[in-house]
């Protein structure tokens, strides 16, 4: 009876009030349960992250569902398309990397923009016109950084820009991004607030300093061991020196 009511609250569009009875289910149907109560249970669930614009809560439950039903394609092609969505950032990453590996992901339409995001390549506005045409109502809502889709492909190409660039002008990131300068800092600084973006800006230059890739990283932090064991080699030998002078 929870689930009914759930599922007509979702239908008319009230998911605050679906959400409260789909939690009440949750207090006591059990994975031995009905199967198919089960099932409506996890889809209700996840329609509702959905309509709320939760999308990587939504991604993860349509692909619980998708691996139970292997053979039908529709609920892998949403899990699909609120992975797109959702904001970038380590979490997202986890997803793309486990859709990537699901052996059907090449029979979804939105598999060559998913690949990009994937391989953290630059996506077109062109191809983001196409994909915002396969939109629910709700998934194309205007947010004060354009539409839902425009947001989460400008924050994904921030991401593209950083493994091409060390540094950038705000301008330049702008034409790149297909934004104004003001645009790109806020996203930027965004990114960065929310611990998704590893970056410096730096508003006197009107320009912003990616962090250095892994193998930089991994390079600096060589040479810093190395450093430490000269220093330490160092202090041995003037130790060994010194107790030389003493005995002798």
């Amino acid at each position: 009876m929870y689930i009914r009511i759930a599922e007509l609250y979702l239908k008319d569009g009230d998911t605050t009030n679906s959400e409260t009875f789909c939690t009440r289910a949750a207090l006591i149907i059990n994975p031995g349960d009905d199967p198919v109560l089960v099932f409506r249970h996890r889809i209700c669930h996840a329609h509702i992250f959905n309509r709320k614009m939760k999308f990587l809560d939504a991604a993860l439950r349509y692909l619980e569902v998708s691996v139970q039903i292997p053979d039908n394609i529709e609920y892998l092609n949403q899990a699909i398309t609120c992975t797109i969505l959702a904001p970038a950032g380590p979490q997202r990453n986890r997803l793309l990397s486990q859709l990537c590996k699901d052996e059907r992901i090449e029979r979804s339409t939105h598999y060559p923009v998913l690949l990009k995001m994937y391989n953290e390549r630059f996506i077109s506005s062109e191809e983001v016109a196409a994909l915002e045409h396969s939109l629910l109502e709700h998934q194309k809502v205007q947010t004060d950084h354009g539409t839902v889709l425009q947001k989460a492909i400008r924050e994904h190409n921030v991401v593209a820009a950083s493994n091409l660039y060390k540094n950038m002008l705000l301008d330049d990131l702008g034409q790149y991004l297909g934004v104004d300068a003001e645009k790109a800092e806020r996203t930027l600084t965004t990114m960065i607030a929310e611990k998704r973006l590893d970056a410096l800006v730096d508003q006197m230059e009107s320009a912003v300093h990616f962090s250095q890739p892994k193998v930089d990283k991994l390079n600096r932090y060589i040479q810093k061991v190395c450093t430490h064991i000269n220093n330490a080699v160092d202090e041995i030998t003037v130790i060994n020196e010194n107790s030389m002078e003493i005995v002798a």
